[in-house]
C-alpha cells in the first residue's frame, strides 16, 4: 500500500522512508538523525524502546542519493526489526527472498540483493573497503568495492551492479555485537 509520509512526518519528522521485505518481518519505517545513537533505543513514535528504529547513518546524504546509504538496525530475538537479513547467511533463504522494497516520499526502489556476508566493525566507514564506507575516490575504487562484496557473499546473485548504481547496504549485530551482517542490494527506481 502507498505510505503516507506526510501522517508519518507529522508523527515524527526524521521519517526518510519505508523498508519493506514481503513475507519477512521487515515491514518498518525508516529514519535518519543526527548521530546513530538516539534511535538505538528510540521507537518512531518517540518513546523509548530497545527494539529502537531503523535508521540511515547521520553521515549518509538525505534521498539515498549516495554511492553507499547504509541502514542500521538490531537484531532482536523476536526476529523483528532487522533480525531476519541474517538468515541471507542460509543455503536458500536469498531465493526466497531476492528483493526489498524501499519507498521514499519521492520515488520507491526495487531493492535488487547482491551480496550478504559477516563482516567485523573494525574498518568501520575509515576504508574504502569497508562495508560502511560511504565515498571513493573514483569509480574504479566503487566497482572494486562491488566485487569485493560479491566475492564475500554468502549467496550467488545474477544482479549486475556498477559503479553508476546506488547502492543500500543493511548492518545488524551478530555473534553478541561482535561482529555484523551486512546486506547489500542495488536501489532500482520502480516505473
Amino acid at each position: 500500500p502507498p505510505v503516507d509520509f506526510d501522517a508519518l512526518g507529522a508523527i515524527n519528522p526524521d521519517i526518510t522512508g519505508w523498508l519493506v521485505c514481503e513475507g519477512t518481518e521487515i515491514n518498518y519505517p525508516v529514519v535518519q538523525g543526527t548521530d546513530n545513537a538516539k534511535y538505538l533505543t528510540t521507537l518512531f513514535d518517540g518513546g523509548s524502546g530497545k527494539a529502537g528504529c531503523l535508521f540511515v547513518d547521520f553521515e549518509n546524504s538525505p534521498g539515498f542519493a549516495d554511492q553507499n546509504t547504509i541502514i542500521y538496525g538490531h537484531n532482536l530475538l523476536d526476529g523483528s526489526m532487522l533480525s531476519s537479513i541474517i538468515r541471507y547467511g542460509e543455503p536458500g533463504y536469498f531465493e526466497l527472498y531476492p528483493t526489498m522494497t524501499l519507498h521514499t516520499p519521492e520515488d520507491s526502489y526495487t531493492v535488487e540483493l547482491f551480496a550478504g556476508y559477516t563482516a567485523a566493525p573494525t574498518n568501520h566507514a575509515l576504508a574504502p573497503d569497508s562495508p560502511w564506507a560511504l565515498t571513493w575516490e573514483d569509480e574504479a575504487a566503487f566497482s572494486a568495492w562491488l566485487e569485493k562484496a560479491q566475492a564475500r557473499s554468502a549467496f550467488d546473485s545474477d544482479v549486475e551492479v556498477s559503479a553508476s548504481d546506488r547502492v543500500l547496504t543493511l548492518s545488524t549485530c551478530i555473534n553478541s555485537g561482535r561482529d555484523r551482517f551486512v546486506l547489500h542490494g542495488k536501489l532500482a527506481i520502480d516505473a
